[in-house]
C-alpha cells in the first residue's frame, strides 16, 4: 500500500535547506533516511521534497515527497515550503563547492518555477530552534550566490 500524505493547498512560497546530520558515505543512502522518517517519526513518507546525495562520486538530486504534497521538515512552515536535505553533517564537515553548485541549480529552478524571492530561502535554523543545516553551512553566503 502506498502511504497517503496530505496535498498542498497552495503553491510553495519558500525553500528551507537542511542537512541529514549524518556522514555521507557509501553505505548511507536515502532509503535509510526514509526509513528513519517513516519508522522512527511514524510519518507516511520522507519529510523532504528533495535530497542531494553523492552517488558514485557525483552529487545527485533525489526526489522525496512530490511537490504537491505537504512536507514534514519544519514545524509551522511545511504547508508553504519546499524542503531540501543535503546529505552530510555540516556541524563537522564543510559542504563541498560541488554540492553547493547542485543545490544552487535546484534552488534557482524552484525560485523561477514558483516565483520564490531570494529573501524566502532559509536554513532550517532560521525558522526553528535547531543547528540545522550545521554551523559550517553558511546560509547567507549561499543565498547571496543565487
Amino acid at each position: 500500500m502506498i502511504p497517503v500524505v496530505s496535498k498542498r493547498k497552495m503553491p510553495p512560497t519558500r525553500v528551507i535547506i537542511h542537512h541529514s546530520a549524518s556522514t555521507d558515505h557509501p553505505t548511507f543512502d536515502v532509503q535509510q533516511l526514509r526509513k528513519w522518517h517513516t519508522e522512527h517519526n511514524e510519518w507516511p513518507d520522507i519529510g523532504y521534497h528533495y535530497i542531494i546525495d553523492k552517488i558514485n562520486g557525483r552529487y545527485e538530486v533525489i526526489t522525496g515527497r512530490m511537490l504537491d504534497e505537504t512536507g514534514a521538515h519544519c514545524v509551522g512552515n511545511n504547508a508553504i515550503s519546499i524542503g531540501i536535505c543535503c546529505v552530510g553533517n555540516f556541524e563537522v564537515d564543510t559542504p563541498s563547492e560541488e554540492m553547493f553548485d547542485v543545490l544552487r541549480r535546484l534552488v534557482r529552478s524552484l525560485m523561477a518555477t514558483f516565483k520564490i524571492p531570494r529573501g524566502e530561502i532559509y536554513g532550517h535554523r532560521d525558522l526553528w530552534a535547531t543547528a540545522c543545516p550545521g554551523k559550517n553551512f553558511n546560509i547567507n553566503e549561499f543565498v547571496g550566490s543565487l
